[in-house]
């Protein structure tokens, strides 16, 4: 497993790296548009909105909510 805490980052990875910000959007949006189809968009939008909200936290960030 990378430790992603050093840097300089290593080369591979920056690719790693990369490639997610090219792959996940579409990935994303392809999930959105399953939920969406199967009539489960908003079960997915809450669950999303969970988990962010505990990523948020466990990371000590302020969690504002809307």
């Amino acid at each position: 497993m990378a430790d992603w805490r050093i840097r300089p980052l290593l080369n591979e990875m920056l690719d790693y790296a990369r490639m997610d910000a090219e792959v996940l959007p579409y990935l994303f949006m392809s999930q959105l548009h399953q939920a969406d189809h199967a009539k489960k968009l908003k079960e997915v939008e809450a669950q999303c909105f969970r988990e962010r909200k505990l990523t948020l936290r466990s990371k000590n960030y302020e969690v504002r909510m809307k």
